[in-house]
């Protein structure tokens, strides 16, 4: 079961209290960003990019790689999947 971001994020933020008074936001931002990359944890955004959409449509249909890269369906797909994986997490009981 993947780590908690919650507790992820208050320990980090925790440890950067704990240590030097001079922490800036940025610190703590770092902090953060390490601390949830140390449990597997990636922060990635909402709508995907045209390359994270280019790279999964490309694995969607393999051979496009060797062909020019991947068809319109293989983009729309890869979309549609990543906004499904994103909108399951959201929806996932807390």
């Amino acid at each position: 079961m993947p780590a908690d971001p919650v507790e992820v994020i208050a320990r980090a933020i925790d440890r950067c209290l704990l240590g030097t008074l001079a922490a800036t936001s940025h610190d703590y931002a770092r902090a953060v960003l390490a601390a949830l990359e140390g449990e597997g944890l990636v922060v990635v955004p909402r709508e995907p990019s045209k390359a994270m959409v280019h790279a999964g449509g490309a694995a969607h249909d393999y051979p496009s790689v060797y062909m020019g890269g991947p068809s319109h369906n293989g983009r729309r797909v890869a979309k549609r999947v990543w906004e499904t994986m994103i909108l399951m997490h959201e929806e996932r009981p807390r």
